[in-house]
């Protein structure tokens, strides 16, 4: 199980633990949270994988940005709209619902209501 805030390092991964519902209440309640609506923490990291974990307050928007490496997105709470580059398309998604896109491509994030993300990221290019 995932034990402090530092992300484990690929190199080091055999099977690790992430208790979401703990981490979820943790990303909520850092400094931060209530202002700008969004919290997130790096539970793996390397050059092969990258997990995150995003808390979003309802309102809260992740801008454009560009994906560093292939992806994925899964809803764990709440319900966000994730949209491609300049808004389209854009896909609604619900608690287990997820998408899938490549390196590079330009996307946005948006909360409709509290909503909790696991990201996953292949290796980058």
């Amino acid at each position: 199980m995932l034990k402090s805030s530092n992300p484990v390092n690929t190199d080091d991964l055999t099977l690790v633990q992430f208790p979401f519902r703990q981490l979820a209440i943790e990303l909520r309640q850092e400094k931060g949270y209530d202002s700008s609506g969004k919290s997130a923490r790096s539970l793996v990291r390397g050059e092969s994988l990258t997990i995150v974990l995003i808390a979003l307050k309802g309102g809260a928007t992740l801008h454009d940005h560009p994906a560093p490496g292939p992806a994925t997105v899964l809803v764990l709470e709440g319900k966000v709209e994730f949209c491609g580059p300049n808004g389209e398309p854009k896909h609604s998604l619900v608690t287990l619902d997820s998408v899938a896109f490549p390196a590079g491509l330009l996307h946005s994030v948006h909360a409709v209501e509290d909503s909790l993300l696991q990201v996953v990221i292949g290796g980058r290019t």
